[in-house]
């Protein structure tokens, strides 16, 4: 799983300061969750290959992460994680892959858009810079 940390691209975005708290409490609501999974999920101690696969089905997700303690944690990770890749990163909403939480890449798209619409500065403000 990517470390949040502070890099050239995110500067280059010029957060405002309700933008920057944003990043603050994503930053730490990621340790919480990926302490949750990594302390209770099923997934523990297992290979990341079954659930980085390309056109895994809602149903093989479902089932790898059945009976999971720590689901929704690890949904909430995933899309804390593909967002913080995508802003610091570039990039295209495509490279959100895998199952993680029970969901494929597909169920996670909108929040991560929705999250990376709340961190991202206006595109006039982007364009001006």
């Amino acid at each position: 799983m990517p470390t949040i940390m502070a890099s050239p691209s995110l500067a280059r975005n010029r957060l405002d300061a309700p933008r920057l708290r944003l990043l603050a409490r994503i930053a730490r609501d990621r340790r919480a969750f990926a302490a949750q999974v990594a302390d209770k999920g099923t997934c523990k101690g297992k290979s990341d290959v079954e659930w980085y696969k390309e056109g895994t089905t809602l149903a093989q997700a479902r089932g790898l992460c059945s009976g999971c303690w720590v689901r929704e944690a690890c949904f909430r990770l995933a899309v804390l994680d593909d967002t913080m890749d995508l802003l610091a990163n570039g990039g295209s909403i495509r490279k959100v892959i895998g199952v993680r939480g029970g969901y494929t890449a597909r169920r996670r798209v909108p929040r991560v858009k929705a999250l990376l619409k709340k961190l991202r500065p206006p595109k006039k403000a982007r364009a001006a810079a």
